[in-house]
């Protein structure tokens, strides 16, 4: 899980790693005295359903929505003795078990600790400061893959000890932690790290149901498993949060000035040896006009604009998958246009909001191709076939890249379900469940159907 861990820093995304959102609850309060057009963006915003003001962030923090009280309940669902064992690689298929797994954290780290760790790293005091920076807080909630990780471990441990129902089971109740990073608003952080854990989960799920998939329990604790992943991802909700974090930056610009322009920026981290002490071109105008407030101003009042169109263009349902394609699609295309040094900002700031839609799609074709797998299973024990056709019906069934249905096939002795992908064309799904990172075509298989 190394690789997700070290993510690049970007400007807009360590600001959005202390949000945990305790501020989006009601629309209509004004946002200000201020008359400037900038102010009735901002207003339009609010009616969007985006946060209403700088002030939402210093609300009381809200202990239904808090990180401590879900970690808490996780961490007490599993037995002691399993946490003796540090954390696994999501790829590990043997080896584990009773023996002494090969630790890839500290000496010691186990998910007692790693529980501990989080739990005192909780929003709480973000909140009761947030015009601090952020920029120490996001590790607690990348931490929550470890306990994803060790669990995804143990199901197939179980699972090769011909244990697959039990498997499903902790399947099943690591779940909590996916839906503990997804409440109904999500920092983007948060969002994606819940990405991460689901993959995790599902990719031993599908483990479990190529070895013992002719059982009929495994399909009906497969689909058990399924269900209780809850809600998917979507990045309409991860903008409010989004919203909040450019209003935390404007203010601190707002108040601090010059002072706060080069850490807004990210400058003294785009500066190396190799770099000569040199800032690329549109960086080093931006952080010249940046010193104007009237320009800051107008900064702002354009990504408000944009951020509100690109929230309402969004569908609502979050499994509509190819609405969501088409939202992003069209702002690309607006984003494309955007030339001046701070529109290039308003620019990025936007591009970070939605970059998250093919990831977002990519995770609704892996729930809907392993539902279809089940279901086929089951349709197999009962009638002594697989069906002819995809086994969905409704949005379920549809490729949020294409519109069109999911492709459902027998390739020799695999069944495969599978999308057609960003490229846009079917190349046969030959290489879907191969070990290519990038497989031109995206879906779930299972192996030697008979």
């Amino acid at each position: 899980m190394d690789q997700f861990k070290k993510r690049p820093k970007t400007p807009g995304h360590l600001c959005l790693s202390g949000l945990l959102v305790t501020f989006v609850f009601a629309a209509g309060c004004a946002s200000g005295s201020k008359s400037s057009s900038r102010n009735e963006e901002f207003k339009l915003a609010t009616a969007a359903g985006l946060p209403k003001s700088w002030e939402d962030l210093r609300q009381p923090y809200n202990r239904e929505q808090d990180m401590r009280e879900p970690l808490a309940e996780f961490a007490s669902v599993w037995k002691p003795e399993w946490a003796k064992a540090g954390r696994m690689s999501p790829t590990a298929g043997a080896g584990y078990g009773d023996q002494s797994p090969v630790r890839t954290g500290e000496p010691g780290y186990n998910l007692r600790t790693l529980t501990e760790k989080i739990l005192q790293s909780t929003e709480l005091t973000v909140f009761a400061n947030p015009e601090q920076s952020f920029d120490g807080t996001t590790d607690f909630v990348w931490q929550t893959c470890a306990p994803a990780d060790y669990l995804a471990a143990r199901a197939r441990v179980l699972c090769l000890r011909g244990q697959p129902v039990e498997a499903l089971e902790v399947l099943t109740a690591a779940t909590k932690l996916v839906r503990v990073l997804r409440p109904e608003v999500s920092l983007m952080d948060s969002e994606l790290v819940a990405k991460v854990n689901e993959r995790l989960l599902i990719g031993a799920a599908i483990q479990i149901l190529n070895q013992h998939g002719s059982n009929p329990k495994v399909q009906t604790g497969s689909l058990k498993f399924l269900e209780a992943l809850g809600r998917p991802p979507d990045v309409r909700r991860t903008m409010q949060a989004k919203f909040a974090s450019v209003l935390l930056d404007e203010n601190r610009l707002n108040t601090k000035g010059k002072a706060e322009i080069d850490v807004f920026l990210r400058v003294e981290e785009t500066l190396d040896e190799s770099s000569e002490g040199k800032l690329d071109p549109i960086v080093e105008q931006l952080r010249t006009e940046l010193k104007d407030p009237a320009k800051r101003d107008s900064m702002f009042e354009r990504y408000f604009r944009a951020a509100r169109l690109l929230y309402q263009d969004l569908p609502e349902d979050p499994n509509d998958g190819y609405g969501r394609l088409q939202a992003a699609k069209k702002h690309a295309a607006l984003n494309a246009k955007r030339t001046e040094p701070l529109d290039y900002h308003v620019s990025f700031e936007i591009r970070e909001s939605y970059a998250n839609v093919d990831g977002d799609l990519r995770d609704l074709v892996n729930r809907r191709s392993l539902k279809a797998l089940v279901l086929a299973l089951q349709a197999r024990t009962k009638t002594g076939s697989l069906p002819n056709e995809l086994p969905l019906s409704g949005l379920e069934a549809i490729d949020p890249f294409s519109g069109e249905k999911l492709i459902y096939k027998q390739i020799g002795d695999r069944l495969v379900v599978y999308s057609i992908g960003p490229d846009n064309e079917d190349n046969g799904g030959a290489d879907v469940g191969s070990i290519s990172n990038n497989p031109t075509d995206i879906g779930l298989v299972l192996r030697e159907i008979r």
